[in-house]
């Protein structure tokens, strides 16, 4: 893994990647330790530039690997929804047109979250 910091010498780098991949394939104990051999090789290969070629010859090499489907991938997504939820609350507490409750029952979270994003809205129109 580590030989993701090396020089390659005149190898090019996506036959290095492969080679890297086929290694951790073959010498991890299982899945989760794969998985998080892969997240390891990701962040050496981004101190190279290299995040996108080592995916590549992830995607090449597994039939399992799919982005959508990476730990990363999915709280970035969740934490994406979160946010658009809050801007949306926002918008209706802003117009005032639905309550309180309403909110909360139409977005499925407890009032003191509605409230809390009340409040946030209060501080940041207020300075």
């Amino acid at each position: 893994m580590l030989a993701a910091l090396s020089d390659f010498g005149t190898t090019p780098p996506a036959v290095v990647a492969e080679s890297i991949v086929r290694n951790i394939i073959a010498h991890s104990s299982g899945p989760l330790s794969a998985d998080r051999h892969f997240l390891q090789l990701l962040v050496l290969g981004n101190l190279r530039n290299l995040g996108p070629i080592i995916i590549t010859a992830m995607e090449s090499l597994l039939t399992l690997f799919k982005e959508e489907n990476h730990i990363l991938y999915k709280r970035g997504e969740a934490s994406g929804e979160a946010r658009g939820i809050e801007l949306a609350i926002g918008v209706l507490l802003r117009e005032g047109k639905m309550s309180e409750q309403h909110i909360s029952d139409t977005f499925n979270i407890s009032i003191a979250k509605v409230r809390a994003i009340k409040r946030r809205l209060k501080t940041s129109t207020d300075s």
